[in-house]
């Protein structure tokens, strides 16, 4: 199965270099990767060009995604990191709903778009991966116009998945805080704010290996 990321170009794209990693590693069914969007210089794997929709980053993430023509695949981002070994029976978490995202969300935008999900949501949008059907995926976002979640919009109306903490991490932390802030978590997310020396050292550590997608 391959892993499919929508991905827009940061700097010289080391947090997707490790992201690819970690689920070289940890994702056992995995057969390739998949970049729509941008690619850094290093990659070297399967790539589709598309350009975003300045300002809507939801939407441009599902047209990017509607151009994989895999019937099944592991959606991912560029910055989710897996700790655990998971193959394809991994299940959806969740971990509120979208009506307290409504409400509480920091960003204006972000509390509009859990505005426009229906009522009982449950928000699958933390930073974890998730395994997409490609026909269920069109048939969702072609109902839903790009103006709800990527991932809360594809799995609500199926069994709800267990409860899961989120776990980003943002702005800069030592060894042993970073350690801290991942430790007994199947997967974590990381934001451009968290790279530093210590940083660089412990994601290293965790993925030393080069995947074959890098040149």
């Amino acid at each position: 199965m391959r892993l499919v990321i929508p991905y827009r170009l940061a700097g010289d794209g080391l947090e997707l270099k490790y992201a690819i990693r970690s689920m070289v590693r940890h994702f056992n069914a995995l057969t390739g990767v998949l970049l729509i969007g941008d690619r850094p210089e290093w990659y070297d794997g399967d790539h589709i060009a598309r350009a975003d929709f300045e300002g809507e980053k939801e939407k441009s993430m599902q047209i990017k995604v509607m151009a994989c023509q895999d019937p099944v695949f592991l959606y991912s981002n560029d910055d989710y990191y897996a700790l655990e070994d998971f193959g394809i029976d991994l299940p959806n978490y969740h971990d509120t709903t979208c009506e307290d995202l409504a409400v509480r969300h920091q960003r204006k935008d972000y509390r509009r778009m859990y505005e426009n999900c229906g009522p009982g949501w449950l928000n699958y949008d933390i930073h974890v991966p998730m395994i997409m059907r490609r026909d269920r995926f069109l048939a969702t976002f072609e109902a839903m116009d790009g103006q709800t979640p990527i991932k809360t919009t594809y799995a609500n109306g199926l069994v709800p998945g267990p409860y899961l903490a989120d776990c980003k991490v943002r702005g800069e932390h030592n060894l042993g805080e970073l350690e801290d802030l991942v430790k007994d978590r199947p997967f974590f997310s990381t934001h451009e704010s968290v790279i530093n020396h210590d940083f660089l050292y412990f994601i290293n550590k965790l993925y030393p290996n080069a995947s074959k997608w890098e040149r």
